[in-house]
């Protein structure tokens, strides 16, 4: 309690995982069963997956309770493995990337598909047969999707309690992926650029984005300029810009890493400074309706931070507290953090599209490493003026 108490005196945190290394990818075709009957009978897919080393069938690198899983819906007359460099490096960044080879140019058998998919992922994890068994961390999987596969990703995930997030590349017009959109029910990210003249941000992804339902987390769309275009943003052509594509992966590293439970500094690579100091960044337009916490930096001992918390245009602010909580159901939300030690460390004023900023200095103290607390955001939303959000545990380094 002594520790805290000096933290809280000056404002400081706790740091936690810092950016991972590139891991080698292996690569393996597959064929699985459908197990849920509906869809294809057969799930053929390419998976990438960190690995031992680079190369096809490459041992899986070990790590317990498996990778977080993208599940990866290509575009219309294409299929996953046209899509290998975005599968590749998501791969690099610590996820298992399986990309459906299936429904070349139906919509409705690719949301099928991508239901029946977390069966099938889960039982390629417990067949003991498999290179892959015991690689996929079922139960934090999301979802992405290029044209007609971003449509689909509404369809599936209003068809699916198990994808976590979803991140659409230029989707195609909502219209065609009929009332899903509005059931979405978990953060949704879409990326689109000025100079698609396919998929629209006017024809196409802002109307997806108005659609959307986002019963936990937050929506928004990343618009970048004229150098992004429909096959660029996907890693099709490297035309006009061969930049865009490395901000593209390196955006949904951001966005699944926050979302499914990998990084607490991740959402600054999706939302935060990291994404709009980016050149061809025009704009982000965002809709919260759960305030989301995050860090700017890993914290160590001497180190300053900034603590963000994302809401609507209002108040925002930060709690702290020595620990995570069993979940405590208040007016406000659930409290995330242990009741008994639970305090307000800043509160703060955002405007439209910002967020709620906090800086954070950790004394020079080696007694503090490996100190931890937790924190939670608060802050105005779209449907409420003030409710608890989501927690983060950190620890401080050296």
């Amino acid at each position: 309690m002594t520790r805290l108490a000096s933290l809280l005196l000056v404002l400081c945190a706790t740091g936690s995982l810092s950016a991972q290394a590139a891991s080698p990818v292996g690569s393996l075709l597959v064929a699985w069963p459908n197990p849920v009957g509906v869809g294809s009978p057969v799930l053929d897919a390419m998976v990438h997956y960190p690995a031992m080393a680079t190369g096809y069938a490459a041992p899986v690198r070990p790590r317990a309770g498996g990778y977080p899983v993208v599940v990866f819906l290509h575009g219309y007359d294409k299929i996953g493995l046209d899509y290998n460099e975005l599968g590749i490096g998501w791969a690099a960044a610590g996820f298992a990337v399986v990309m459906l080879n299936t429904a070349r140019v139906d919509l409705t058998l690719l949301s099928l598909d991508a239901q029946a998919m977390p069966a099938a992922i889960s039982a390629a994890n417990v067949e003991p047969t498999s290179p892959l068994a015991g690689m996929f961390a079922t139960l934090r999987i999301g979802l992405a999707g290029h044209s007609m596969g971003g449509a689909a990703c509404a369809m599936a995930q209003a068809g699916s309690a198990v994808y976590r997030a979803c991140l659409a590349l230029s989707p195609v017009d909502v219209g065609l992926a009929g009332p899903y959109a509005g059931q979405v029910t978990v953060p949704f990210g879409i990326v689109v650029g000025q100079g698609d003249f396919v998929t629209s941000l006017q024809a196409h992804a802002l109307p997806y984005f108005n659609s959307l339902g986002t019963a936990d987390g937050l929506k928004f769309i990343y618009l970048m300029n004229q150098d992004c275009s429909h096959s660029n943003i996907a890693g099709l052509d490297q035309v006009p810009s061969a930049e865009v594509f490395p901000r593209v992966i390196d955006l949904g590293i951001g966005f699944f890493r926050h979302f499914l439970g990998e990084d607490p500094l991740a959402m600054d690579r999706c939302i935060g400074d990291v994404a709009q100091a980016e050149p061809r960044m025009v704009s982000i337009t965002q809709r919260v309706a759960e305030p989301q916490i995050w860090i700017s930096d890993p914290l160590r001992i001497g180190d300053r931070t900034r603590i963000s918390v994302a809401c609507e245009p209002g108040f925002g602010g930060v709690l702290v507290a020595l620990d995570r909580g069993p979940g405590l159901s208040t007016p406000f939300g659930t409290l995330l953090l242990d009741p008994a030690s639970t305090s307000l460390l800043s509160v703060g004023i955002a405007s439209a599209g910002s967020r709620v900023d906090t800086m954070l200095q950790v004394p020079a103290d080696p007694d503090l490493i490996g100190f931890s607390v937790s924190f939670q955001a608060l802050g105005d939303l779209v449907t409420s003026p003030v409710a608890f959000g989501s927690a983060i545990t950190l620890e401080v380094g050296s």
